[in-house]
């Protein structure tokens, strides 16, 4: 995963701005987040994100090299699997999570997942019966 300078610095010149283009930071401040001489607060961030009109989940997105970061993916997942009756496709989805929550146990977002999951498949074997 690249640094938060490394990505500002990648997004400006994909979007041809200089240091000197944005609203609340400086050239200077912009020069030093990018060159990581500077610790970045998430204000100065969503300052950035604000003049580019990015979202943090884009930023993110990219910063992770254009791949989606643990807990987005396993939110797809779960979005995907909601609209399924596909019993393996949810129990594999409980897997992953679970596996991911080991790794991750702070996640608050996958143990939500989990949760609903969870409920959504009891309620589910509950009312079709299994062949």
């Amino acid at each position: 995963m690249k640094t938060v300078g490394e990505t500002i610095k990648e997004i400006r010149k994909m979007k041809n701005l200089r240091q000197k283009d944005f609203s609340n930071l400086s050239q200077a401040s912009i020069a030093s987040i990018e060159s990581s001489k500077r610790n970045v607060t998430i204000d100065k961030v969503q300052s950035f994100l604000d003049d580019i009109q990015m979202s943090l989940r884009e930023f993110e997105y990219i910063r992770n090299d254009y791949c989606l970061l643990p807990s987005d993916e396993l939110f797809y997942d779960f979005t995907s699997a909601k609209n399924s009756i596909d019993r393996i496709s949810g129990t594999n989805l409980i897997k992953k999570i679970d596996k991911h929550l080991e790794n991750n146990p702070k996640d608050f977002i996958a143990y939500s997942l989990r949760v609903i999951e969870d409920v959504f498949f009891k309620k589910l074997a509950n009312r079709i019966p299994i062949k």
